[in-house]
């Protein structure tokens, strides 16, 4: 019984450390690997990337995982993954995913923003009025790109977990 209940989360228990260092290196490490592969097929990687060097790029890594980390957090202490639900935890992990995605998108696009340019362009990018109309536009869009990020996270992880549990059980 203790090991079936060690996802989940009482009030008066934060959520596992480890459920959410795995959770949240899990979602970082796909979701970089799929827009690799996404842009290296559409053969845009190399344009995109000539201006990042490793210490950026590791900063951007550091700024998502950290990011996704606390929001993953977050959405655990909600909506902890439980099997014992009805629904097995499904319809709080995509509600929760979704806000935790659109967090984690609100959160890490100013960061993106200022990594990416600053290291393409250098200060001269922030004397200009587009850029703040980029990011004043690109909230939203993130907002909603995060959500559908999470909302298929959130499944995923209620799935994956729900099948580890029936297996361990």
């Amino acid at each position: 019984m203790a090991e079936a209940d060690a996802g989940t989360v009482t009030a008066e228990r934060p959520p596992d450390t480890l459920l959410t260092f795995a959770l949240a290196t899990f979602h970082v490490s796909l979701l970089g690997a799929v827009a690799l592969v996404i842009l290296h097929s559409s053969g845009s990687v190399g344009r995109l990337l000539v201006g990042l060097d490793t210490a950026a790029g590791l900063l951007l890594f550091l700024a998502l995982w950290g990011i996704t980390w606390w929001t993953t957090r977050w959405v655990l202490t909600h909506a902890p993954l439980a099997p014992d639900d009805p629904d097995g935890g499904v319809g709080r992990a995509l509600l929760w995913g979704f806000l935790g995605g659109a967090v984690t998108g609100i959160g890490f696009l100013p960061v993106a923003f200022v990594l990416f340019f600053l290291t393409a362009f250098g200060l001269a990018v922030f004397a200009n009025l587009a850029s703040f109309i980029f990011l004043l536009f690109g909230i939203p869009v993130a907002a909603i790109a995060g959500g559908l990020l999470g909302a298929t996270f959130g499944l995923l992880d209620a799935l994956v977990y729900r099948a580890a549990t029936a297996f361990v059980a």
